[in-house]
């Protein structure tokens, strides 16, 4: 794989101000098409919460896109990537979360590789 799957996405900013969703993908295996890492929320003025999250992947040449999915305890999450060499592979990932519990819509966030930055 050219572009490597792990690292870390962030919608949101720096700012401790700002509402910041992250997940982190610690470990993946190409073949079975899985993944593991955590999920970050952090919102001004409340605890940081942090879990653990295991998912799958898979390749879509049709749609050339990398699909990513995984559940948290209250969210079912849907990530696209594109794929096949192109310069946003793993770079962009489009994401829908959904509330198990059906009390929101879905929400749409954009998710973006990070470098190594901290928080300010």
């Amino acid at each position: 794989m050219s572009h490597p799957i792990n690292g870390d996405y962030i919608n949101g900013g720096y700012d401790v101000e700002q509402e910041t969703i992250s997940f982190r993908i610690s470990s993946h295996d190409e073949a079975s098409g899985r993944f593991s890492g955590t999920l970050t929320e952090y919102k001004p003025k409340l605890p940081t919460a942090t879990q653990d999250i295991k998912g799958g992947f898979k390749f879509n040449r049709d749609t050339s896109s990398t699909s990513f999915s995984f559940e948290t305890p209250t969210d079912n999450w849907d990530l696209q990537s594109p794929y096949l060499e192109s310069p946003n592979q793993f770079a962009i990932m489009n994401a829908t979360r959904t509330p198990k519990d059906q009390s929101q819509p879905p929400q749409k966030l954009v998710f973006h590789k990070a470098g190594p930055r901290s928080r300010t």
